[in-house]
């Protein structure tokens, strides 16, 4: 077996997503809707782990969403990640959701073009990220989450950009 083997959670937004990579298989599944996402998870798990065929114990590394998003949600996927990864004894990565959203958009886009990432944080306000896309790669322009109001959020600087996140359409920012 060869590639870089992990399993990612992502419970902090909706939809709540669990994916996995085996080398060059990759399988992504979002969560049901209305459901606990704590009593749906780790049959997911299980599920996402069949399609790229790797049993828990092959993992090099497991990754959950650390925020920003909702409370509750971050919390089941941390201590789902943490439990599995000590059990296992293997890497633990925490990754931003705003930054995830980012890189997502930076697989379709040129360099130069700036990304949004936005996930709604209540009260007409977002967590929001501001990321512009090097030569060499992904680049933060600013800190990924801060806190804005929905009305007043805008891009930094001139050119290109990519509104990632579904609140973008939502709040019509």
């Amino acid at each position: 077996m060869s590639g870089f083997r992990c399993l990612a959670l992502e419970t902090g937004v909706r939809p709540s997503s669990v994916a996995a990579s085996n080398g060059d298989r990759h399988f992504e599944t979002r969560l049901p809707g209305g459901a606990s996402i704590a009593t749906v998870l780790y049959e997911t798990i299980d599920e996402v782990m069949d399609q790229v065929g790797l049993s828990l114990e092959e993992l090099d590394c497991i990754a959950f969403g650390r925020g920003p998003g909702a409370f509750t949600g971050l919390r089941v996927a941390a201590a789902a990640a943490q439990g599995l990864a000590t059990g296992l004894g293997i890497r633990l990565c925490a990754v931003s959701s705003l930054a995830a959203l980012a890189q997502d958009a930076w697989d379709r886009a040129p360099a130069g073009t700036w990304i949004a990432p936005a996930l709604p944080a209540g009260r007409d306000q977002l967590y929001l990220g501001w990321y512009r896309i090097g030569e060499s790669g992904l680049v933060s322009a600013e800190a990924d989450d801060r806190l804005a109001p929905a009305a007043q959020s805008r891009l930094p600087g001139s050119g290109r950009f990519i509104a990632a996140g579904r609140v973008w359409s939502e709040n019509e920012a």
